[in-house]
């Protein structure tokens, strides 16, 4: 990702991902945003 950014410097880089590992996305400090899949797996009630 460090790459990523520093070759799109302007660019804002937005991780999409479950809200489990939001904590560690955040901690890492490589995204400027994080927005949430709260959809259900396949294995949760109504997935």
């Amino acid at each position: 990702m460090t790459a990523i950014s520093a070759h799109h410097a302007p660019a804002r880089i937005t991780l999409l991902t479950i809200p489990s590992l939001a904590p560690l996305a955040e901690a890492s400090g490589l995204f400027d945003e994080i927005w949430f899949d709260a959809r259900p797996r396949p294995t949760q009630p109504g997935g």
